[in-house]
């Protein structure tokens, strides 16, 4: 789909989300999301059997309702799911995070990583409330790069030794409704 719309859930459960079926290999892929505060996106490695049960971290009829990448009772499963098409790199997934700006980053088989250090262009990462954020990510499978754009302006890389397969995802936290909407192009012009 290209547009996900949340209900408000329970506060128990963390986020929904949504991944994207089109896997990317190789070469340049550039992606824009619009939604508001709180919604994290990045890459994530192929998933296969996502509607299977079990990604809804042990609770029956939650399935997708309850997943996210950054919970460690995902991470056994997902590590499963390896194949050589990952290549080289242990970047399972990384996402931008509206909410402060931040990177989040994982292995899968250690504690999220949580990166300040990112050239964020000055502070202009973070998405303010009430903003509809206008959000670019430029995956270079060729560069083996991440990079974030906001509002057409690059902010800059997020990621660098990425390797292998990849497919866009988004997050949205339940106690809040929330949509994000994403469509495919390039990237803005540099001057």
């Amino acid at each position: 789909k290209a547009c996900l719309t949340v209900e408000p859930l329970a506060p128990e459960y963390n986020m929904n989300s949504a991944v994207a079926n089109q896997v990317m290999r190789g070469g340049k892929h550039y992606a824009t999301f619009r939604f508001y505060i709180g919604t994290n996106v990045g890459i994530i490695r192929p998933i296969q059997n996502w509607d299977e049960e079990g990604y809804g971290g042990g609770m029956e009829g939650f399935r997708l309702y309850y997943f996210s990448p950054m919970q460690l009772n995902f991470y056994p499963k997902l590590l499963a799911e390896h194949t050589d098409r990952w290549g080289e790199s242990n970047k399972h997934w990384c996402a931008y995070s509206s909410h402060n700006g931040l990177r989040y980053s994982a292995d899968w088989e250690n504690l999220p990583g949580i990166d300040e250090e990112w050239d964020s262009g000055a502070g202009l990462a973070t998405v303010l409330p009430g903003e509809r954020a206008k959000v670019g990510l430029l995956l270079d499978l060729d560069e083996g790069t991440l990079t974030v754009y906001k509002d057409g302006r690059r902010l800059g890389v997020i990621q660098d030794g990425l390797t292998g397969e990849y497919c866009w995802f988004a997050e949205i936290p339940c106690e809040a409704r929330g949509e994000v909407s994403i469509s495919r192009g390039e990237p803005p012009h540099e001057d």
